[in-house]
């Protein structure tokens, strides 16, 4: 005999971890397309400000010398957090060759506290290409700690000059550690990628933080961002999805197991309650 009881508190026990799991992400489910000007209201420059603006379609870094540039994404003026798994995407072109692009996640908030996660690719040639992660990242430049570092020479797809390319910072947590994966393609696939590298919760970084990016010219004169993302990853919606899919479940037991109480078959004999009503468990009892 099945149970209803059971399949009910299971059925709202998956819903509800998986909305619960959407709205704790929900805060920083974004997609930035800077045909429009989004940068002076949702963006805040922690240095070098005046080497950042917003022209001509698209969020402008344009350097004089080898500087760098970080800006948080503070959407109204507010701190917003992240949650552990998501991807972060920005799609940007440089003028030429030689700068680095990178994405900061986990920011602490407060300025030199190095608490960061930097996902960073550095422009060496149209053939190659360096990717790195480093944990214990300010919002004043400091890259901290580097645990992965890479530089891929003869690509099989080189990259070109004022062609979009797409960095992304993939983050996931698995209770006792961070994954992270940073990858870099473009629109004919992808370039390079880190592979997922593991952080032990005992390393220097923030469960949750601000987000942003970070520009250094190197010897590129410009690079120009059309597009700032954040996308949860598919488990989230699959457990909601699941969730839903034991609440279908249940409905349609509780149907059946209601119309057999209605019709009850001549073998069985239905306990009655008061004024002759057919009683709840004998209801279940029926349609088992």
């Amino acid at each position: 005999m099945r149970n209803p009881s059971f399949l009910r508190r299971s059925a709202i026990a998956l819903a509800a971890l998986g909305l619960l799991t959407i709205c704790a992400q929900a805060a920083v489910v974004f997609n930035l397309d800077f045909a429009t000007d989004v940068y002076t209201g949702n963006f805040t420059a922690e240095v070098n400000p005046s080497k950042m603006s917003w022209a001509g379609g698209s969020l402008v870094y344009a350097p004089s010398g080898a500087l760098t540039s970080i800006i948080d994404y503070t959407p109204g003026g507010n701190l917003t957090t992240t949650f552990q798994n998501e991807t972060l995407s920005v799609t940007s072109s440089a003028s030429t060759l030689g700068g680095s692009l990178g994405i900061l996640t986990r920011l602490n908030g407060a300025t030199l506290t190095s608490t960061g996660i930097l996902g960073l690719v550095n422009i060496l040639s149209t053939t190659s290409v360096r990717l790195r992660l480093f944990y214990g990242a300010d919002n004043n430049a400091g890259a901290g700690t580097n645990f992965y570092d890479t530089t891929f020479s003869s690509l099989s797809n080189p990259v070109a000059v004022s062609t979009p390319l797409t960095l992304e910072l993939a983050q996931s947590f698995n209770l006792t550690n961070s994954i992270f994966n940073v990858t870099l393609s473009d629109a004919d696939g992808l370039v390079a990628t880190s592979g997922n590298q593991t952080l032990t919760a005992s390393h220097s970084y923030d469960a949750a933080g601000l987000i942003g990016l970070r520009f250094s010219a190197g010897t590129t004169t410009q690079w120009n961002t059309s597009n700032f993302s954040s996308v949860p990853e598919p488990s989230t919606w699959t457990l909601l999805a699941l969730g839903l899919g034991a609440g279908v479940i249940f409905r349609r037991h509780r149907a059946r197991s209601v119309d057999s109480c209605r019709m009850p078959r001549a073998s069985r004999r239905p306990r009655f309650g008061k004024k002759g009503k057919v009683s709840p468990r004998a209801c279940w009892h029926a349609g088992s």
